[in-house]
């Protein structure tokens, strides 16, 4: 992957939680129950082998992936009030796309880099 690719990769990863950030601060605005409180805006961890993963999966590719996921995050995340204060605001979104949500991001780049969608790029990657 070349440094473009990683930089893309790197943005499009953060966005959902840029997303969710950004709607924690409009909806903190006028919530008087938020002031002075500390919220994790964290929707989960993925080391980049992972999200490479991903994209072999997405593209159909034959790639190798070196194992190098590690022994898990290390650091962990407590996200109950920030959920429970999505909730409140009817957010049921934030915070809980998961791996699916990193899926999806990642069809869209790879979608972005080649042009193509990644049915097309199945049969560009094997073919090819």
């Amino acid at each position: 992957m070349g440094d473009e690719q990683h930089r893309h990769l790197a943005a499009l990863l953060e966005r959902p939680a840029e997303q969710d950030v950004a709607d924690a601060l409009a909806l903190a605005i006028g919530d008087p129950n938020v002031s002075g409180q500390f919220y994790n805006l964290v929707d989960g961890y993925m080391y980049w082998q992972g999200a490479g993963e991903l994209a072999k999966e997405i593209t159909g590719s034959n790639a190798t992936i070196l194992d190098r996921a590690g022994s898990g995050p290390k650091n962990t995340f407590d996200t109950t009030r920030a959920i429970e204060f999505f909730n409140r605001h009817g957010n049921r979104v934030a915070l809980r796309r998961g791996v699916d949500g990193v899926r999806e991001y990642v069809r869209e780049l790879l979608e972005r880099i080649s042009g193509e969608k990644p049915d097309q790029l199945h049969t560009a990657v094997n073919d090819g």
